[in-house]
């Protein structure tokens, strides 16, 4: 089996059947190579947006610089990304639900959005997958570590939680590797910062689609 297929996730499969094809872009090169890639090119970005001179940078602008930004990512990683919904069974089941973000050259998964709606809160997931490796046929497993971040904004006092969290599940993909389906739990525990320091535990439940390209 060629060392250079593995699941996205970057663990090799067990069963040669079963393997997910990397895309061709990242066969050849090791994976740090792509990142110092992708970091200079964002310092040429910034450095053609220092000619600015201190000038007031147009909303035009910006969203073409981060349209440029994406376009490298898309040339140097195979990106999937996606939205998935859910609920915390630990928190009185409220319900969720967030953009998700993964390189195929890096096990890292980061979601954004809104994890309860009442109360109202904004969230940040940030998670590294230890493993992801086939369980059967199409299905793979994964389980890692993360770290995660809430504010809520419908309170009238200020109030957030920060903590770490153990993701665990299932994703497979199909039509040609192009979307990835995946159910997770990942439970953790956190400090909820308000009037006082209180510890928090979370369970979320969430169910998602990403589309890779």
């Amino acid at each position: 089996m060629s060392p250079c297929v593995r699941l996205r996730g970057g663990r090799l499969p067990g069963n040669k059947t079963n393997k997910i094809r990397r895309n061709k872009k990242t066969e050849k090169i090791p994976d740090f190579c792509y990142l110092l890639l992708f970091f200079l090119c964002q310092l040429a970005l910034n450095k053609i947006m220092g000619y600015t001179h201190g000038r007031r940078v147009s909303m035009t602008k910006k969203i073409i610089v981060a349209l440029l930004m994406l376009c490298v990512a898309g040339s140097v990683f195979a990106v999937g990304i996606g939205i998935q919904g859910g609920t915390d069974v630990a928190n009185s089941g409220t319900t969720g639900i967030d953009i998700t973000f993964k390189l195929d050259s890096v096990p890292f998964v980061f979601a954004v959005g809104i994890p309860s709606f009442d109360p109202l809160a904004i969230g940040l997931t940030a998670d590294y997958w230890i493993l992801n490796d086939n369980l059967v046929g199409p299905l793979n497993w994964f389980i890692g570590a993360g770290l995660f971040g809430q504010m809520f904004i419908g309170d009238d006092d200020f109030n957030f939680t920060v903590g770490a969290r153990v993701p665990v599940g299932l994703n497979f993909f199909f039509a040609r590797d192009m979307f990835e389906l995946y159910l997770q739990v990942a439970p953790g525990l956190g400090a909820n910062i308000g009037n006082g320091v209180e510890m928090d535990f979370v369970c979320p439940i969430n169910y998602g689609l990403r589309f890779w390209f």
